[in-house]
């Protein structure tokens, strides 16, 4: 395996460090890990991305569209009592 000398900023090392601590692994795997997220992630066809893109406009206008704060518990309660 390589070695590889970078320069971060230090706030970004505060939070991998962070990171590392509360999930016991080195900073070492946890930047490799990022990488591997970035760079080897399953590639979208434009087809997909697309589709993407659009259900994330469709979420966009139902979430302009929503005059009250959403309450999840609301909604089982109101379910439950129409049985």
């Amino acid at each position: 395996m390589s070695k590889v000398l970078v320069n971060i900023p230090e706030e970004y090392l505060q939070a991998v460090d962070e990171a590392a601590q509360e999930q016991h692994r080195t900073r070492s795997e946890l930047i490799r890990e990022a990488i591997r997220k970035i760079y080897y992630r399953p590639r979208r066809t434009p087809e997909e991305q697309a589709r993407i893109e659009k259900v994330g406009r469709r979420i966009d206008r139902l979430r302009g569209e929503w005059k009250e704060p959403f309450d999840s518990s609301k909604i089982i309660r109101e379910m439950r009592d129409s049985r």
